[in-house]
């Protein structure tokens, strides 16, 4: 008999997983988490790493505004990556995702400093 985990074991567990590198684990834990309601605390949180693992980055960007109160900051490691091998300008990506997701945002250092403004 398979024995059933609490919400609370089950966020756990989705964590565990997604730090593990068991993305799909940690997926498939998300999943039957958002049939929870209220909304399990963490879940928004757990769905913003998700999806910064896929690359899915305006996602990721909502998600993690969710979590953060009105002038909550956020820091964002950007570095300079694929600039002279692709042209691709990612800071500047990650600003318009950022700043479309309710962020200000301003350069510093390695990455972007960004505040929620709205919410």
């Amino acid at each position: 008999m398979k024995e059933q985990l609490s919400v609370a074991q089950a966020l756990g567990q989705a964590f565990a997983h997604l730090d593990a590198g068991r993305v799909e684990m940690a997926k498939k834990l998300a999943r039957l988490l958002e049939s929870q309601k209220p909304e399990p605390v963490g879940l928004a949180y757990l769905l913003g790493l998700i999806a910064l693992e896929d690359g899915q980055g305006k996602k990721a960007a909502q998600h993690l505004a969710r979590v953060l109160q009105r002038h909550g900051r956020l820091f964002h490691y950007t570095g300079m990556p694929n600039k002279v091998s692709s042209g691709r300008d990612l800071p500047a990506e990650v600003t318009r995702r950022l700043r479309n997701a309710g962020f200000s945002v301003e350069k510093n250092g390695d990455g972007l400093l960004a505040v929620k403004q709205r919410g």
